[in-house]
């Protein structure tokens, strides 16, 4: 597994998904500790989470803006981007008790079926992800993931492990029976 360390205490995480599928999806981050359990309930990022204004743009936030994220559709200022969801991770304020953040996709619902069952990734599907430099706005490393994730209800997508003072991101090897519920279980 390869292993990119973070050398910017900024970043920004751009993911574009290609599931084959008609279905809204979501991305949740969860902050976890070193149990593999959430820190707290405020540690955990989905598109339920608080939103804050920068310029004219909504962000859904974490409560102590560390990791912060928008959908492309969700932009006000008119600007277009190329990844379906841009997260923006600010590791100088990232809890000393984090020691693993998970980024997961979902599915939360069928557009064609109205469907919240587990069996909803059904053919191939293809991950692309690019980790910036916040400052520099330059590529540091890119991950395409590509799988059959077949009656999963979520796919990990990348980890960052906080390695002694190092972050250090890769890409996960995970995929989940369940959805956010199921997920909670797992990880609270």
């Amino acid at each position: 597994m390869e292993l990119y360390k973070v050398v910017s205490n900024k970043v920004k995480i751009g993911i574009d998904a290609h599931l084959n599928v008609d279905a809204d999806f979501d991305i949740s981050v969860f902050l976890l500790g070193e149990n593999n359990k959430l820190i707290s309930e405020n540690h955990l990022l989905y598109y339920g989470s608080p939103v804050f204004e920068i310029n004219t743009d909504s962000f859904q936030s974490l409560p102590d803006r560390s990791i912060y994220f928008n959908s492309s559709n969700d932009l006000k200022s008119g600007k277009e981007l190329e990844f379906d969801e841009l997260f923006f991770v600010d590791f100088s304020k990232i809890n000393e008790l984090v020691k693993q953040i998970k980024f997961i996709i979902h599915l939360y619902h069928d557009k064609g079926q109205g469907s919240f069952g587990n069996e909803i990734f059904t053919e191939k599907c293809t991950f692309n992800i690019k980790v910036f430099d916040n400052n520099k706005d330059e590529i540091l490393t890119e991950f395409n993931l590509r799988g059959n994730y077949s009656n999963k209800g979520a796919v990990g997508l990348i980890d960052i492990n906080k390695r002694e003072s190092n972050w250090l991101i890769s890409e996960s090897k995970n995929s989940y029976n369940g959805k956010l519920p199921e997920l909670l279980k797992i990880y609270t």
